[in-house]
């Protein structure tokens, strides 16, 4: 199916702290996106993706690629997860690596 014309899909719904299965409105534009052939992008975490464990939700958006912010998320290390992000790049928006690494110690 091919989600109104477009080439591209931007999966921007939900953000990092997203926690639990996709439903309602998010759930049916999900798997549209899914069934276009359409370059699927997913903005830090494809939607639907546990970005902490790696755990895929049904359903979850499946990327071609994901562009994330500062750093791989943990749950991005799990082969769960490799199966909807697609090819990963990480950009960065500003902050220093000290303070990344001081965020890291404290953990």
């Amino acid at each position: 199916m091919d989600v109104f014309g477009s080439d591209v899909i931007v999966d921007a719904l939900l953000g990092t702290g997203a926690v639990g299965t996709p439903r309602g409105i998010l759930s049916k534009l999900i798997h549209w996106a899914n069934e276009s052939d359409a370059t699927r992008i997913a903005i830090d975490v494809p939607t639907g993706l546990d970005a902490g464990n790696g755990f895929a939700n049904d359903p979850t958006f499946i990327a071609h690629q994901t562009i994330t912010f500062v750093a791989w998320k943990t749950g991005f290390v799990n082969e769960r997860s490799k199966a909807v992000l697609g090819t990963v790049r990480v950009m960065p928006i500003g902050i220093l690596p000290e303070v990344i690494t001081r965020v890291l110690q404290r953990k």
